[in-house]
């Protein structure tokens, strides 16, 4: 019988970037074949460089890698995130990895934030992913709330202004003109304000965990449908898929001022000064 799981490594936590050697071995570990992985991470890095999870990558029949990429990496809102221009050297090494398909590379630009997220750096971004094959990128709107309550007062304390009523609908409409300039198209997720968006065409409901994506780059044609993913939340369009991640066993480090759960502690005696390499200290 052919597979019909999905792996998500993970939505939870960034386990590439700060877990890399446990990732690996959690996948050697799998008993029975899974048609699909999907890693989520802000460390393309971690796959390219040689070690036990650029073999494990190798060795997935059918992966997928969500990369954050907002271009403040480095900056005092994503302090121990690589600086974006190191990300863009790392993507043609992880392409051939994605069995050289750059729709295998799922770009998240999430979240646009007010003020930092310019329409002149979020055209450069366009401009280079699109270089790069690239040719969707998935946003959001930063979350106030989230299962540990009101993220107002940390937004607030990491300087994060929040989009006035309609302001950021607006913005993403001219943001998805821009990115359609370069051929990218723009979908979101599990942003409810951005509905009217969607339903007008403008921009797509994201499917982070698509059967659909999935089953049609399967490299040996392997179908795949699952039911809707009831653990997520009710706007979220993903397929049911097994989460290996945790947010207490696996915490992430990178220190993201807009992070909605509770995995975004300092990394222990590691330097906090923005733009740091995080290759001195992951």
């Amino acid at each position: 019988m052919e597979p019909r799981r999905i792996i998500s490594a993970s939505r939870r936590t960034d386990l590439p970037g700060w877990h890399a050697e446990w990732l690996a071995a959690r996948l050697r570990a799998l008993r029975t074949p899974v048609h699909s992985v999907f890693f989520w991470t802000r460390f393309p890095a971690a796959f390219v460089r040689p070690g036990p999870l650029r073999d494990a990558l190798r060795a997935v029949e059918n992966p997928f890698v969500h990369l954050t990429m907002t271009g403040l990496g480095g900056t005092p809102l994503e302090p121990r995130v690589p600086p974006t221009d190191d990300v863009f050297a790392t993507l043609p090494a992880l392409i051939d990895l994605l069995h050289g398909q750059p729709e295998r590379l799922l770009w998240r630009c999430d979240p646009l934030l007010r003020e930092r997220h310019t329409p002149d750096r979020l055209a450069r971004l366009f401009e280079r992913c699109a270089a790069h094959g690239l040719r969707s990128c998935t946003i959001s709107l930063p979350a106030t709330q989230s299962l540990k309550g009101d993220l107002t007062p940390q937004l607030a304390a990491s300087g994060i202004a929040p989009w006035p009523a309609g302001a950021g609908t607006a913005f993403v409409r001219q943001v998805a003109a821009i990115a359609g300039g370069h051929g990218i198209r723009l979908a979101a997720c599990a942003t409810p304000a951005l509905d009217p968006l969607v339903r007008e065409g403008v921009i797509d409901r994201a499917q982070c965990i698509s059967d659909t994506l999935a089953a049609r780059l399967h490299p040996r044609g392997v179908p795949l449908e699952l039911p809707k993913d009831s653990h997520q939340r009710r706007a979220c369009a993903c397929v049911a898929s097994e989460d290996v991640g945790s947010y207490t066993d696996h915490p992430c480090h990178s220190g993201c001022g807009y992070c909605y759960s509770k995995a975004g502690g300092p990394v222990p005696g590691a330097p906090t000064t923005p733009g740091t390499p995080w290759q001195s200290y992951a």
